[in-house]
């Protein structure tokens, strides 16, 4: 049995709002199959640190902030760059801690949840008896320099994991080793992701929301939300709810990405929320709205698309890279331009049969291929070679 460190940021022992909804439950999962979890979690918690159990044990560390934008920002360049240099600086704070963990716990495999850029390049050289393991989850070449920082941070990986095909095919192209790269999709407990119609009652009578409209999402949950995108589809639910009578469009953000400037934007049969618990606003969605304006970026489907599409919620996108081995297009969702995502919510809320059809079909592909339980063998797996 094997002994994992496992680091990311916002790691934290209960269900958030967040990816590592996904790691929480493989730990979970995992427990029984590991001799020990150790887990370095970047946050602003004030418990230094927790034992969960004899098994588990959390180390928190406070990352480095640099002053700027915080929110959903208009320059999401300069935010993009920002959130790179924070992780990288916060890395190098990290570092003496990884070594020490890895020495008193007799660590056997380092798995970074996150990528912190190319500082992860000297983690080698602190825990060199264990295997060093890494998830990506998207690839977003924002800059010129990008894809040399990123085989940087990947440079003393003994395997990196993808979320998606598409990812690892653009790691392939980049000259990464075919052998150090594997796909495992990450998954939900479909079983813990389900409708429960009282709770909808209750929750629509919060939001206001009359029992017969139809509720479309936008969520600033999502890691690759950006300013543009919130923008483009404030457009689109203009234009729907001129030819939809009974329906709202319900825009969702984190308490530390909302601006109260965004609040200008609210209207009848348009609400703008912010701390709120979005799996009870996905119990009564009935059309996740995701735009993604960023054409050079390669994602695995975002966490918060695989939990909607649990409770049956169908995904209206555009193209990206990776997005088409999640959303099968008019079956479990839209693809579309930007510019005609609005009369794909008109023509799917103006035919219920189709919308049923729709929602019974993201539910079972949730099930088949991105089940938990079948990423949890893979990982157990990969940290056992």
């Amino acid at each position: 049995m094997s002994k994992v460190m496992l680091i990311g940021s916002d790691y934290f022992p209960y269900r958030g709002s967040g990816d590592k909804n996904f790691w929480l439950e493989l730990v979970t999962l995992v427990e029984n199959e590991l001799e020990e979890i150790v887990i370095l979690s970047i946050n602003n918690w004030d418990q230094k640190m927790v034992i969960q159990n004899p098994r588990i044990t959390i180390y928190n560390i406070p990352p480095i902030k640099i002053k700027g934008n915080d929110g959903i920002g208009r320059k999401c360049h300069r935010d993009f760059h920002k959130n790179y240099f924070e992780k990288s600086l916060t890395f190098i704070r990290i570092l003496k801690k990884i070594k020490k963990i890895a020495r008193n716990h007799k660590i056997d495999v380092v798995h970074f949840m996150d990528i912190y850029g190319p500082t992860m390049f000297f983690t080698k050289r602190k825990v060199q008896d264990a295997r060093l393991t890494v998830s990506m989850a998207s690839y977003q070449n924002r800059n010129y320099f990008y894809n040399a920082m990123l085989k940087l941070s990947l440079h003393n990986v003994d395997k990196v994991i993808t979320y998606s095909e598409a990812l690892k095919e653009k790691l392939n192209s980049l000259g990464l080793q075919d052998n150090n790269i594997t796909t495992i999709r990450w998954g939900v407990d479909t079983l813990k992701l389900n409708r429960d119609e009282v709770e909808k009652k209750e929750t629509k009578k919060i939001f206001d929301v009359d029992e017969r409209s139809r509720v479309i999402l936008w969520s600033g949950y999502l890691q690759q939300s950006s300013y543009e995108d919130f923008i483009y589809s404030l457009k689109i639910a203009r234009k729907v709810t001129k030819n939809i009578k009974n329906c709202i469009f319900l825009f969702a953000f984190k308490p530390e990405h909302f601006k109260s400037e965004y609040m200008m934007h609210k209207g009848k049969k348009i609400k703008i929320e912010t701390n709120v618990d979005i799996y009870k606003i996905l119990n009564i969605t009935d059309i996740l709205l995701s735009p993604i304006s960023s054409k050079n970026s390669i994602i695995a489907p975002p966490l918060l698309w695989l939990e909607a599409m649990a409770y049956g919620i169908p995904i209206v996108t555009t193209e990206v890279g990776g997005v088409r081995e999640c959303i099968i297009d008019n079956v479990t969702g839209h693809i579309g331009n930007i510019n005609a995502l609005d009369k794909n919510i008109i023509d799917t809320l103006n035919d219920d049969n189709k919308l049923v059809t729709m929602s019974r079909s993201t539910i079972q592909l949730v099930e088949k291929k991105y089940n938990i339980e079948n990423a949890v063998k893979r990982y157990l797996s990969v940290w056992s070679e």
